[in-house]
């Protein structure tokens, strides 16, 4: 068989099956728990490590500063402010630096 009749059986072969892939149900893309605890775990390693970076002193600074201003940034100081978890991350991450 010439490589032009292969190339025509292939090509027949999937305008055919064409039909078979349009009739596959598409999956549902969901956010499962799973993905939801490694963002969170995910966030508080980095708000620790900003607090590791910058220094628990400038970090409350900056923090303070969100919370006197007005909307968005008092829920965003809301969310940074340093808590038991990202704390106590911060303080494990501060023994591995110099």
């Amino acid at each position: 068989m010439s490589d032009y009749a292969q190339f025509e059986k292939r090509a027949a072969e999937t305008v055919a099956n064409r039909g078979a892939a349009a009739r596959l149900k598409r999956q549902e893309r969901r956010i499962t728990p799973r993905m939801i605890l490694v963002g969170v775990a995910g966030f508080l390693v980095f708000k620790s490590l900003i607090m590791v970076v910058v220094g628990i002193g400038t970090y409350d600074g900056r923090v303070a500063d969100l919370q006197a201003g007005r909307g968005w940034e008092q829920l965003v100081a809301w969310i940074m402010q340093p808590g038991v978890v990202s704390g106590a991350l911060a303080e494990t991450f501060a023994k591995f630096t110099p």
